[in-house]
């Protein structure tokens, strides 16, 4: 009986130590896929050729604002815009990072961009770490984007970035106990269980005794 009791006992310390183990593996992966239009301004210029600005584009249901730099150059297939981005979100939020420009410029027959759309790619970056309470850093948020396009010879942009957002279950934020810890616990009280059973066993009397 004592036998079947431990190993019941076995098996939902098992259990326990399995539930600790999957918290951390939960994680909702999302992937979708965004469009824009329009202009990046082009106009707070230091020497003709290096930019500086922002502008937010919306689709009707998100928008993206971009806090940029850029080097444009056209005619020498210089297109090149990186800085920070926010989603849906204000300065006040934590920002991204992204740069894009212009994708597999050709060096022996260049198209050329008065006349013929040029090809664009690149990709947006942003990931929430957070320190948990035993001091490991873990990653709570995180989000990708791909971008492909076209410039205009208008200097219109028409891109689509395709995302995939990580986003890890919050029961996660509280660590999961060391599984040794868990092991040593559940030995501990098989220990004080048998410990407390040798003390309500009956002691032989005395009289029944025999030298």
């Amino acid at each position: 009986m004592c036998i079947k009791q431990i190993k019941r006992r076995m098996a939902g310390l098992s259990a326990l130590i399995f539930t600790f183990m999957s918290l951390s593996a939960e994680a909702k992966i999302e992937q979708f896929q965004e469009s824009y239009t329009g202009y990046l301004p082009m106009e707070y210029s230091l020497d003709g050729v290096y930019y500086v600005g922002e502008h937010t584009f919306s689709n009707g249901s998100a928008t993206l604002t971009l806090y940029y730099e850029a080097l444009s150059l056209l005619q020498d297939q210089l297109y090149v815009v990186f800085g920070s981005y926010s989603r849906n979100q204000g300065l006040s939020l934590p920002l991204g990072q992204f740069d894009f420009s212009l994708s597999a410029p050709d060096p022996i027959t260049p198209p050329d961009p008065a006349f013929n759309a040029l090809p664009i790619a690149g990709s947006f970056y942003f990931q929430d770490i957070l320190m948990m309470p035993d001091g490991q850093l873990e990653v709570f948020y995180s989000e990708f984007g791909l971008l492909k396009g076209f410039l205009s010879p208008q200097n219109a942009l028409s891109f689509t970035i395709d995302w995939t957002i990580y986003t890890r279950d919050r029961r996660t934020l509280v660590p999961a106990p060391p599984t040794t810890w868990l092991f040593g616990t559940g030995l501990i009280f098989l220990a004080w269980v048998a410990f407390r059973r040798q003390r309500q066993a009956p002691a032989w009397p005395i009289a029944n005794m025999h030298f």
